[in-house]
């Protein structure tokens, strides 16, 4: 049908260029001008019955497409067979079975990913307390220096306390203690000579001075050191 159909358009076609190609040779001798074209052209011009014609050939052709596709998709599916109940189960099952495996890999690698988190989680806390042990051991070596250091200055500040002349070392007292450190100088004194802490205690004259004195043997005597004894000790004549 779609041969046919080519055929008479093609000549339909054919003949309207004969008629141009005549055409032009007609105006161009004189033979044929605006009205004379025109007439021949209705002439020639094809008819409703004939264009109602092709519509319906196409239409037709169309039509009959359709039906062979329909056709071919039906031959289609009776060569494949029809689809039994336990065929339809049995595809729904190996859907079914394909969701679950589907299911338990998505179950398996969150397991494996809460494994991970937890895995790191106690790496972390195991660090922590690492730093946390090695943060202590810093601090006690840190202290231990500080306390050594310390030692070692105070030993060196007692030393020079009873190197010093009584008077002087008083003075030096009396500085800390105006600025409030009287815990430091009964430590002093405590670490002194019990006679050279006397003969310091001793250089404390002025009433204020006396009041101070009187406030240092008393804390020296709670930690059972009584300097007393060495001021109130008679010095023995040299030999």
């Amino acid at each position: 049908m779609k041969s046919l159909r080519f055929i008479i358009v093609g000549f339909l076609v054919g003949q309207l260029l004969l008629l141009a190609i005549g055409a032009g040779w007609l105006q161009w001798t004189g033979r044929l001008d605006r009205d004379r074209m025109k007439r021949a052209y209705a002439m020639f011009k094809p008819t409703i019955a004939t264009e109602v014609a092709l519509a319906e050939e196409e239409r037709k052709t169309q039509e009959e497409e359709k039906v062979k596709a329909a056709e071919a998709a039906r031959l289609k599916s009776v060569s494949q067979g029809p689809v039994t109940l336990g065929d339809r189960l049995h595809n729904e099952q190996q859907a079914d079975e394909i969701a679950m495996e589907r299911v338990e890999r998505l179950q398996a690698d969150i397991k494996s990913l809460q494994q991970q988190i937890a895995t790191a989680k106690a790496q972390l806390t195991r660090q922590r307390a690492e730093l946390e042990a090695e943060k202590k051991q810093i601090e006690v070596a840190s202290k231990a220096t500080r306390d050594k250091a310390a030692g070692e200055n105070f030993a060196q500040a007692v030393m020079m306390y009873e190197q010093l002349k009584p008077k002087q070392t008083k003075d030096m007292f009396r500085t800390l203690l105006s600025g409030g450190k009287r815990d430091e100088v009964v430590e002093y004194l405590a670490s002194m000579q019990l006679r050279k802490a006397a003969a310091v205690l001793k250089e404390f004259k002025t009433p204020e001075e006396v009041v101070q004195a009187t406030e240092l043997v008393e804390r020296l005597r709670s930690r059972g050191i009584d300097p007393v004894a060495g001021i109130s000790r008679p010095v023995a004549n040299p030999t």
